[in-house]
C-alpha cells in the first residue's frame, strides 16, 4: 500500500487547484488549461504552473481518489500509435495477461508527440491507474518528474539503456538489433548503403537503430555516401518517396536498410515503380518481422522482436509486484535475424 495521507498528497493536506493558481500566479483556468492543454500556454506560464506543481506536490482529484482507496486495478499504457500492426501485438498480448489477473488495461497514444504523452500520463495518473507501461526512455522533464512524484510501478519497454539501471526496463537494443542486420548485408559484399530512418525526435527506438547503423559502418571503415540516410514518418508513402530519392542522387547505393518493416514496404513499393528488381538491383531490409515480413514481395530479411515475451514479462512483474510487492526487476532481451529473399550481394557493375 502506498505511504500517503487519506487525501494521497503524502504531504499533509492535500494541494488543491486554487493553492497551484496562487503559487504560481495564475488564475485556476490556466492552471486546468496547463494540466489538459499545456502547449497552448506562454512558456513563462507554464513554468510557473509546473513549478507550483513539484512544489506543492499537487495531484489532480481523481488520483486522490484513487489513492484513499488504494487500487483501481488499472494498469495504464501509453503507446506511440496504437493503429499499428507493431504495437498492437504488443498490447493485445498485454491486456490479455493482465485481464487473466484482473487487472484492466487503459490505452492511450501519443502520435510520436512527447507533448502530447505529457497529458495523457497526467490523465491516467490522475484516474488513479495502478502502474504503467512505457515505450522508450525519451519523455519530458515534466513527464518523469510527475511519475516520480506518482510513486507507482513504472516499466519501460521496448528500449534497452545500459545508463538507466533505476528504471525497471523490460527491452532490447535498438542499436544491437540494427548492427545485426547491417553487418548481415555489409558480409554479403555491399560496401555503400543508405538508411531508412523514422522521426527521431521523441523516439529513441529510431534513434538508437540509426546509431547502430552508423556505428557498424565506421567499425568496418566504410563510407557513408552523400545524403544516404532519409529521416521520415512512418508511412508507406512517405517511405516509398524517400526510397526514390536514395536512389535518385547518384551515389551508387545498392542496400537500404529500413528502421522498420512498414518503412521497407515504402522502399518495395518504389522500388517495383522504378524499375528495379529487389534483391538483383537493389536489397532492401526491415525490422521488428511483422506478420507483413513474410509476405511481401519478395518476403523481407529484417529483426525478429521479442514483441510477446516483453509484454507477458512486463504484464507478470507488474502482476507480482501489485499482489505480492515482489521487486521490479530489468530484464534485457535479444533479438534475432530472419534471413529471407530481400537480401543479396551487389549487383555486378556493368
Amino acid at each position: 500500500m502506498r505511504d500517503r495521507d487519506k487525501t494521497g498528497s503524502g504531504r499533509g493536506a492535500a494541494a488543491t487547484l486554487a493553492d497551484v493558481a496562487r503559487q504560481a500566479g495564475v488564475s485556476t483556468a490556466t492552471v486546468s488549461r496547463f494540466l489538459n492543454q499545456p502547449s497552448l500556454l506562454r512558456p513563462d506560464k507554464r513554468a510557473r504552473v509546473e513549478a507550483a506543481i513539484q512544489a506543492l506536490g499537487y495531484i489532480p482529484h481523481g488520483m486522490a481518489r484513487s489513492l484513499a482507496s488504494a487500487r483501481s486495478r488499472m494498469v495504464g499504457a501509453v503507446f506511440p500509435r496504437i493503429n499499428s500492426i507493431l504495437f498492437g501485438s504488443f498490447f493485445g498480448e498485454l491486456q490479455r495477461r493482465l485481464g487473466e489477473a484482473g487487472y484492466l488495461l487503459v490505452i492511450a497514444s501519443s502520435e510520436y508527440t512527447m507533448e502530447i504523452e505529457e497529458v495523457q500520463i497526467r490523465e491516467l495518473l490522475a484516474r488513479g491507474v495502478d502502474a504503467l507501461v512505457l515505450v522508450g526512455h525519451e519523455h519530458t522533464p515534466a513527464t518523469w518528474r510527475m511519475l516520480k512524484q506518482a510513486d507507482i510501478p513504472i516499466i519501460v519497454t521496448w528500449t534497452w539503456r545500459d545508463d538507466r539501471p533505476e528504471t525497471a526496463q523490460i527491452a532490447f537494443s535498438n542499436p544491437e538489433s540494427t548492427t545485426t542486420i547491417t553487418e548481415h548485408v555489409i558480409g554479403l559484399g555491399h560496401t555503400r548503403i543508405g538508411f531508412l530512418s523514422g522521426r527521431l525526435r521523441g523516439n529513441d527506438r529510431a534513434a538508437g537503430r540509426l546509431d547502430g547503423f552508423r556505428r557498424t559502418l565506421k567499425n568496418h571503415g566504410l563510407p557513408l555516401p552523400q545524403g544516404a540516410i532519409e529521416e521520415v514518418p512512418f508511412d508507406i508513402d512517405a517511405a516509398a518517396s524517400a526510397f526514390g530519392r536514395l536512389m535518385a542522387r547518384g551515389s551508387g547505393i545498392t542496400a537500404v536498410i529500413c528502421g522498420s518493416d512498414l518503412l521497407a514496404m515504402g522502399a518495395l513499393r518504389e522500388a517495383r515503380r522504378l524499375g528495379l528488381t529487389v534483391p538483383d538491383d537493389v536489397t532492401v531490409t526491415g525490422h521488428d518481422d511483422t506478420e507483413m515480413a513474410s509476405c511481401t514481395g519478395p518476403p523481407l530479411t529484417t529483426i525478429n522482436t521479442p514483441r510477446a515475451e516483453m509484454a507477458t514479462r512486463a504484464a507478470r512483474m507488474l502482476i507480482d509486484r501489485l499482489e505480492r510487492s515482489e521487486p521490479l526487476q530489468s530484464v534485457r532481451l535479444e533479438t534475432q535475424l530472419v534471413i529471407r529473399a530481400s537480401c543479396g550481394p551487389p549487383p555486378v557493375p556493368a
